[in-house]
């Protein structure tokens, strides 16, 4: 699956009942991971923050290793992309982007005209849902990423209408990476790791971060024991629930954990903050 988590988050972005109601759902492609009806992508508005849940079909390096590369020494190729998900959000770019690079240098030229014309149309259907389903929305949580991910489409396009097989494969890549940047267990992943230096600073073990990589303010200064053991029993839930392959459950654990130490900075709505009923493995 799946972040940078996303450049700024919106207010209107608190945490919210969460019914799983998805938003602009594209009956594209075959369905897999996040979804299980025959999708490409969809927005999910009812959550914390508002997250893109993908299909099989969209474009992925597992799934090209999968397809095509099975007899090929790609293993640690595919487990650094993997890794890469949960590693800060610059360095986790860089090296999908190398992996990604290293990859289409190998596959490129066994995939057929077809098939590669197929990922660029992929690519360019999921992106067209994406924002026909955003449309006259202001969810700031998914600007980055589906920009982002609209740049590298348009260059996967041009790419394929030059004749520039191995760069439209590339950028395909790119592209659907980083549509995965929004969804619940990058997401998550990201919370989770702020929220960790965050404490990890006041207790002295560090500096603060320099910047969030999701645009939150985690705040400063001091906290009770009981705030900590709170975000502490919060973010251990969340690593739990990621673990049981629950990330919706996981990114609101991590979103709670934040909004706790902002209460003792900015002092939020608390009745947005306590749900006991996250806490815990």
């Amino acid at each position: 699956m799946i972040c940078p988590g996303p450049t700024a988050w919106s207010r209107s972005a608190r945490p919210l009942p969460v019914f799983g109601a998805l938003l602009g759902v594209l009956l594209l492609g075959a369905g897999c991971g996040d979804l299980d009806s025959g999708t490409l992508v969809a927005v999910e508005t009812d959550s914390p923050v508002p997250t893109l849940h993908l299909g099989r079909d969209l474009p992925s390096l597992p799934g090209l290793v999968d397809q095509w590369g099975r007899q090929l020494p790609l293993a640690e190729l595919e487990a650094r992309w993997t890794d890469s998900w949960a590693l800060p959000e610059e360095e986790g770019l860089r090296i999908r982007s190398e992996a990604v690079q290293a990859l289409v240098l190998v596959l490129e030229p066994r995939l057929d005209e077809k098939e590669l014309e197929g990922e660029v149309r992929r690519v360019r259907e999921a992106l067209a849902g994406v924002s026909g389903a955003l449309d006259g929305l202001e969810l700031a949580s998914l600007d980055g990423p589906v920009a982002d991910a609209g740049q590298a489409g348009a260059r996967a396009s041009s790419a394929l209408e030059a004749g520039d097989r191995a760069a439209a494969l590339r950028w395909a890549l790119e592209a659907s990476d980083h549509l995965r940047r929004a969804t619940p267990e990058v997401l998550a992943q990201a919370l989770i790791r702020e929220t960790e230096e965050a404490l990890e600073a006041l207790e002295g073990r560090r500096s603060p971060p320099s910047a969030s990589p999701t645009g939150r303010n985690s705040g400063a200064g001091p906290y009770s024991e009981v705030t900590r053991d709170r975000v502490h029993r919060l973010l251990l839930g969340a690593r739990d629930a990621l673990d049981g392959g629950d990330p919706a459950r996981a990114l609101r654990r991590a979103w709670y954990a934040v909004g706790l130490l902002e209460s003792s900075s900015d002092g939020p709505d608390r009745r947005e903050l306590d749900e006991p009923r996250e806490e815990g493995p």
